[in-house]
């Protein structure tokens, strides 16, 4: 199924929160983010259709446009399509590591229990207000620009002091990585405040009196 916001806010996350899908309200989901004008779209949608038969109704399977359901899209923080989440019985998502639905990995990635390991979790999100949808594009262009130009230099020197606050020493250990953003936005956190502390201690010294 097609899935757009006014669907999701009636099958998935409503004013109170997050409600499940079907009759018994206890099915899972799996979302995938595309852009329809893609050359791997009509092969993305047969394994997608390859899915849906597979799991029978137990499983959900909806696609979004990313282009159109912008609200949606930046609730889940999705810069780069395709992007897909597993949402289970708790209505929490998971990042789709494999990337693509290929059908024997995605049903042992589920079977498996695999999404417990995302490096991407969290409670299925409601859309994005108004003041949340400004925000929401400040997060992504400053973190899109950072990991564009400068994330992997810093990581680089991060990991030789094994600062693992802000770094995730193997960026591959999904087993240890509970967000892949939040060493990001850390990192992004102390470059700020170390170009603050920079300013305001050139400031001091410029407005010192004379002696």
């Amino acid at each position: 199924m097609f899935l757009d916001a006014e669907e999701y806010e009636k099958l998935i996350y409503d004013g109170s929160g997050f409600i499940g899908a079907g009759e018994s309200k206890m099915q899972q989901w799996m979302i995938f983010f595309v852009e329809h004008d893609k050359s791997w779209t009509p092969m993305f949608s047969s394994a997608l259709q390859d899915l849906a038969h597979k799991f029978g109704g137990d499983i959900q399977i909806a696609v979004v446009n990313s282009r159109v359901e912008e609200e949606l899209t930046l609730a889940y923080e999705v810069y780069q399509s395709p992007r897909g989440f597993f949402i289970d019985k708790e209505g929490v998502a998971h990042v789709f590591t494999p990337v693509v639905p290929e059908l024997n990995k995605t049903v042992e990635w589920i079977e498996n229990r695999e999404f417990k390991h995302s490096p991407l979790r969290f409670k299925a999100p409601p859309l994005q207000n108004k003041a949340k949808l400004y925000w929401s594009y400040v997060k992504k262009e400053v973190r899109t620009w950072y990991k564009a130009n400068l994330r992997d230099k810093v990581e680089h020197y991060l990991r030789k002091v094994k600062f693992s606050y802000i770094v995730d020493m193997d960026p591959m250990d999904f087993k240890e990585i509970n967000n892949l953003n939040t060493k990001t936005d850390r990192q992004l956190i102390f470059i700020l405040a170390g170009v603050w502390w920079i300013i305001e201690s050139i400031w001091d010294l410029l407005s010192a009196p004379a002696q």
